[in-house]
């Protein structure tokens, strides 16, 4: 009630109190943590925020999964302005050794790894987050572009069919499967595509262009 009226320095001293009687109340201690940040003390802000998701491994219950998943994020993000990408995703792993399927954990440890070329784990945390009932059109486009990256084509085509399942008036995803059906050697089925990405999309110049390159008979990369 002391924060939402905005009173911060009472709000302070009650959360104090409350970790002076329990060390490791993960509420208080998480909005000590949340405050310190407001007030430019970083060190304090991770110092609450480390102890948050430390206490996870004895005591977590349902009610503590709010605090910790905050925690988590939080200090992950700190982490991750700074550049310190490996501190960013150890913080991301013990938030999600208490809360295994937390997506907004999977979908950031995913999102760091690629960012940096880790694209295993990542590859790895998509899955999870697809199952955890993640946007299912954003994650396999994410799996089919790291997978095609990675020179998988089957396993892209995989997912950027399922895609255009999913946006089958998307003329983007339409060019992109065309693409990857021309790289593993299916020719109808990349014109078939191309063709509708045009047809979606008339003014779709990559498309136009790779169907010319098709009936020059040239290799066709992902442009």
């Amino acid at each position: 009630l002391y924060l939402l009226r905005g009173d911060r320095s009472s709000a302070q001293r009650l959360l104090n109190a409350i970790v002076a009687e329990d060390p490791d109340h993960m509420e208080a201690n998480y909005r000590l943590g949340a405050i310190a940040l407001d007030q430019g003390d970083e060190p304090r802000a991770k110092a609450h925020w480390h102890g948050v998701l430390a206490s996870g491994s004895t005591r977590a219950s349902v009610l503590d999964r709010v605090p910790l998943l905050r925690a988590a994020l939080d200090l992950g993000a700190v982490y991750e302005s700074h550049g310190e990408t490996d501190r960013a995703l150890a913080v991301y792993q013990q938030g999600l050794n208490h809360l295994p399927d937390a997506l907004d954990l999977l979908l950031r440890s995913g999102t760091v790894e690629s960012r940096s070329g880790m694209d295993a784990p990542a590859i790895a945390h998509f899955e999870r987050a697809l199952k955890a009932g993640g946007d299912p059109a954003m994650l396999h486009n994410n799996l089919g572009t790291l997978h095609l990256r990675n020179g998988r084509l089957l396993q892209a085509v995989q997912h950027f069919e399922r895609l255009t399942d999913l946006m089958p008036r998307d003329a983007r995803v339409r060019y992109t499967l065309g693409v990857v059906y021309a790289r593993i050697g299916n020719e109808a089925l990349a014109r078939e595509q191309l063709d509708i990405a045009l047809h979606l999309d008339p003014t779709d110049q990559r498309s136009a262009k790779a169907l010319a390159v098709l009936s020059g008979g040239t290799t066709l990369n992902h442009q």
